[in-house]
């Protein structure tokens, strides 16, 4: 993925004709389009909370093997196992996309198969039955936007790296034990705050970059931000991260009309537009189109239409 200078920014320039980049370069991220919309128009990503996962072993409450001090009653347990659930998954913010798959592969005619944007079942799971689309996101731009968007959350800290598949129990370490809840004696609130910071420093990995092995193809790439109150939101600027779009096939006719002025007026003049197509059940894009204007492009053309939408500015079409 080649980058360019423009009006003093460092562009990454994506194209979907290229071969799967081999190092998670690009993260992909499957959503809707009412979701697409919002993003555009506010410039920005909002994380989400784990109880809004669509994995059971995300999004339900987990059962803690608390060790005490003193005997716990049986009619003690279910509150103190809920208040150090909160404790432990309240706090996590995450944006889950998918990343290329860099196989090599003989025909070139097959490449479009190992691309982040042409996962059927994403398309159908997470983007609305192929009515939705798929960001292109540069994962260094998004992690610099991440920190420093952490940076005023106190305490806040940041992970990124792709999610292991295995199947094994959320609080099971990987040598075998559950991972233990030490209660301190004195106040069971004092006690439990410490330990879910311990949890959250040295078991991270173990708790939020896990999944079971049925997921395995989703090939997922997340970032997680750890500190972060129930009541509050966890939301990123894409101005710099957000560098294509690919529609769904069945993207609705409503949305792909305006989106050129969208995504003028949100910010994003050079963001590269497609759409998917099948032909034979093989993906492909077709329709490209760099920023304001409709129009196919290619390696050569490149900078003569960036200097023709530096001249045209931020002007709606």
């Amino acid at each position: 993925m080649d980058a360019i200078e423009l009006e003093g920014r460092t562009l990454a320039r994506f194209s979907f004709d290229d071969q799967p980049e081999p190092d998670d370069r690009c993260m992909f991220h499957y959503t809707s389009a009412d979701a697409l919309a919002s993003i555009i128009d506010s410039g920005r990503f909002r994380f989400g909370q784990l109880r809004r996962m669509n994995d059971p072993r995300e999004n339900r409450t987990w059962d803690y093997n608390i060790q005490s001090p003193a005997d716990i009653s049986e009619a003690e347990r279910p509150a103190l196992q809920a208040e150090f659930d909160q404790l432990v998954r309240s706090p996590v913010r995450i944006i889950a996309a998918t990343v290329e798959d860099p196989r090599k592969v003989g025909d070139s005619d097959d490449a479009t198969f190992l691309r982040g944007f042409s996962r059927s079942r994403n398309w159908a799971q997470y983007a609305d039955d192929h009515r939705g689309a798929c960001l292109v996101l540069d994962r260094q731009a998004l992690l610099r936007a991440v920190s420093a968007e952490a940076a005023g959350y106190a305490g806040a800290t940041v992970h990124a790296e792709r999610v292991i598949y295995e199947d094994r129990q959320a609080t099971r370490l990987e040598a075998g034990p559950f991972i233990e809840v030490r209660r301190s004696p004195g106040d069971w609130s004092t006690s439990a705050a410490a330990e879910a910071a311990r949890w959250h420093a040295e078991h991270w990995r173990d708790l939020f970059f896990r999944k079971n092995l049925d997921w395995a193809s989703e090939r997922e790439y997340r970032i997680a931000v750890i500190g972060v109150a129930e009541s509050e939101s966890f939301e990123v600027d894409l101005t710099d991260a957000l560098l294509a779009i690919a529609l769904g096939v069945e993207f609705p006719p409503h949305h792909e009309s305006v989106l050129d002025h969208r995504l003028n007026s949100g910010g994003f003049p050079y963001t590269v537009v497609g759409k998917m197509t099948y032909r034979n059940g093989a993906p492909d894009v077709t329709g490209a189109r760099f920023g304001l204007e409709p129009r196919m492009f290619n390696d050569a053309s490149l900078m003569e239409q960036l200097e023709e939408l530096r001249q045209i500015g931020h002007r709606s079409p």
